[in-house]
């Protein structure tokens, strides 16, 4: 059977398949048509808030349930032992319908929002359980008629990426303006994404910016801060991931950059020092900034003319201390070795390493092998290795002692990498335009490669 926009089901039987007959029981648009288990029936259900059964050996229409929801029906799964189904809507509530009769078991109200409709569920589990997707992307463990488990993610690409080794918890910021925070269950299980919140504690949104986040660093005082194109700077605790505070950054951010502390953003025109949740004070720039990585009081700024400002933060002022010249690209990532001695700079193919005492560089013209932009940059936490992503999809590991050799993960995130993060010795996370983490354990090819 299928249904479709014309408000029409068709039977075909087979094979080879040809049509049967067809019904027009349906007032409105046919979303979903499902056999039974035993094929002994089928239901369908649209946006005319009807659940209709057939007989599933003739298509022959069977029953109608009139107004089930008090919105359009999305979709239908029937139970594995068949005898009823669980049906999604528009209408914010998942139910679960006994067939033939349609008399309600069940009802799951999953909010009051838009970002509440329930737009797809299943039924899994070897205790068959129902699982219903709302509109905001979450994923919903029904449990009870009044409580659910909820499994968050992005609705949307990652942006930006950092990690937090003392607590072994990875923040991501997306194009959906969401802020999470990622931690495992387990030493060996899947990461688990909690997310930030805004508002009322009686209407919390999820989005914590209304436009999409592009940055999130890690703070001083157990806070993250993230940018995004609504021209804020939001400063969120790492234990309940609420927000505690918000900046007006006086400009759309392009970058930033944190080691602990404090906070440096650039805008437009200006580098924007924050501390304790307020504006500690800007400095004028007359290039647009790419990427800023921070080691102590030492600021670094990539920017579009291919060089690399350097700064010495006292408090809320910068002052530049040098200009580092001698890429041939763009610079779009930045990043220092634990002890602030190296630091990896990445453009629009190369990967440089400069030596910060005095500016020489350590690595150059051997590491260009990315066919696109490196997004993001991250140091092993021994300060051997370099691990870089680019939107070519491509993770490379490269070594400072070995710099002829390299590994290569290809399509590491379908459309591109925005983010990377060494989370061990041996094990990197990265993240991009699929909104998914990808972990790799790579211990066993990094001992291979590089001995």
């Amino acid at each position: 059977m299928s249904g479709s926009e014309d408000f029409k089901t068709v039977f075909y039987a087979g094979p080879p398949f040809k049509r049967e007959g067809e019904a027009q029981v349906h007032s409105n648009y046919v979303n979903c048509v499902r056999f039974s288990p035993d094929g002994e029936a089928i239901v369908s259900v649209g946006s005319d808030k009807k659940l209709c059964v057939f007989e599933g050996k003739t298509g022959k229409h069977v029953k109608t349930v009139e107004n089930l929801h008090d919105g359009s029906i999305y979709t239908a799964t029937w139970f594995p032992e068949g005898g009823k189904v669980l049906t999604t809507s528009a209408d914010k509530t998942a139910k679960v319908v006994s067939i033939p009769s349609g008399e309600v078991l069940e009802t799951y109200t999953l909010g009051s929002s838009i970002s509440s409709f329930v737009v797809g569920g299943c039924v899994a589990g070897t205790t068959p359980t129902p699982y219903v997707i709302t509109l905001s992307g979450d994923l919903h463990l029904l449990t009870s008629p009044t409580t659910s488990v909820s499994t968050h993610g992005h609705q949307g690409s990652i942006k930006s990426m950092c990690y937090d080794p003392q607590t072994s918890t990875i923040y991501t910021s997306g194009s959906d303006g969401r802020v999470l925070s990622w931690s495992k269950h387990s030493g060996t299980g899947p990461y688990v994404a909690t997310p930030s919140t805004s508002g009322t504690l009686s209407q919390p949104s999820l989005s914590l910016h209304s436009g999409s986040a592009t940055q999130v660093v890690l703070s001083g005082s157990g806070h993250v801060v993230s940018c995004g194109w609504d021209d804020v700077a939001r400063v969120v605790g790492k234990g309940d991931m609420r927000e505690e505070g918000c900046v007006a950054l006086g400009g759309q951010p392009k970058a930033a950059g944190a080691d602990g502390g404090g906070v440096v953003v650039a805008t437009k025109d200006k580098l924007v020092c924050l501390g304790g949740g307020r504006i500690e004070g800007t400095t004028e720039i007359g290039y647009m900034a790419t990427a800023i990585a921070v080691k102590g009081e030492m600021v670094v700024v990539g920017d579009d003319k291919n060089n690399i400002h350097v700064y010495n933060k006292e408090g809320g002022e910068l002052k530049e201390t040098n200009v580092v010249t001698g890429h041939t690209g763009v610079i779009n990532s930045l990043s220092f070795n634990s002890s602030g001695t190296s630091l990896a700079a990445g453009d629009v193919k190369e990967v440089r390493i400069w030596n910060t005492s005095d500016w020489s560089p350590l690595v150059k013209g051997k590491w260009q092998f990315h066919t696109s932009r490196i997004t993001s940059l991250s140091w092993s936490p021994c300060g051997s290795y370099v691990a870089s992503v680019g939107t070519d999809e491509n993770l490379f590991v490269w070594c400072v002692g070995k710099k002829m050799r390299r590994l290569n993960f290809k399509f590491a995130n379908k459309g591109g990498c925005n983010g990377v993060e060494w989370t061990g010795e041996g094990t990197i996370v990265t993240a991009g335009e699929d909104g998914c983490l990808a972990e790799w354990n790579v211990g066993e090819e990094v001992k291979e490669k590089f001995k």
